[in-house]
């Protein structure tokens, strides 16, 4: 796997329809990734800009912001988009084009780390102060996770996994190194942004970098199985 720059980092959003974005940080600009859970991807170029309107507006309530203006297409019209980063490198994208309006909407990009064998922890606490239980809703104790998976299969096949049942590689299933049995996890592969949920009935994988490995039929629908490993995040249901 071609290792990441150090400057690549991933977010998880607070819209729904977003699995996650990608952000390669550069000193005037920002090159941004959305991955969407319908299995679309946006790219953009997102450049610094010094806008004093933006600062009246956002600057009591995210002190010392950085901005960066983007051009996105919505049901065939161009809009100008909006970036603000604070000083905890949290991203939040407003997409309203009319500074200081009321209706402005801005939803936040939460940093779950580099987009290598990032972890986040469980305790984090978010902007009201209140501790954020949203990254471990099982109760397994397991955070979100991002790295790469790969996939067994026709050689393990009718074979027992570590909690001994026997594998099946039709079914919805994966090995991870330390989760409890049973534990379901959504598998999201950042290369296309689809999803899939499986259940952790083995141990493994053993391969330094590697998260996960999930079967054959889980493969198939995260569209890996022509490259075999995939960079994914991976999360507690």
């Amino acid at each position: 796997m071609t290792e990441k720059p150090q400057n690549e980092f991933l977010y998880k959003s607070s819209q729904p329809e977003i699995s996650a974005v990608r952000v390669v940080k550069e000193s005037d600009r920002l090159s941004v990734t959305w991955l969407f859970k319908s299995g679309k991807t946006e790219q953009q170029i997102a450049v610094k800009v010094n806008d004093p309107q933006y600062k009246k507006t956002f600057g009591e309530k995210f002190p010392d912001p950085l901005f960066y203006r983007y051009q996105y297409v919505w049901q065939g019209e161009t809009h100008t988009g909006t970036l603000l980063e604070d000083r905890d490198g949290i991203l939040r994208a407003e997409i309203d084009e009319n500074h200081g309006a009321d209706e402005i909407e801005i939803f936040t990009l939460k940093p779950v780390g580099l987009s290598t064998n990032a972890k986040i922890k469980t305790d984090e606490k978010t902007e009201s102060g209140h501790k954020d239980k949203s990254e471990d809703s099982s109760g397994t104790g397991a955070a979100i996770q991002t790295g790469e998976a790969s996939y067994y299969a026709h050689q393990f096949h009718g074979r027992k996994t570590a909690n001994g049942e026997i594998f099946d590689m039709n079914k919805l299933t994966a090995a991870h190194r330390n989760l409890p049995f049973g534990t379901k996890l959504r598998v999201t592969n950042l290369q296309n942004g689809k999803q899939v949920t499986v259940r952790v009935n083995d141990r493994g994988p053993f391969v330094k970098g590697r998260i996960i490995d999930v079967s054959y039929e889980a493969a198939k629908q995260l569209d890996m199985i022509r490259s075999g490993i995939a960079d994914v995040t991976i999360e507690p249901e």
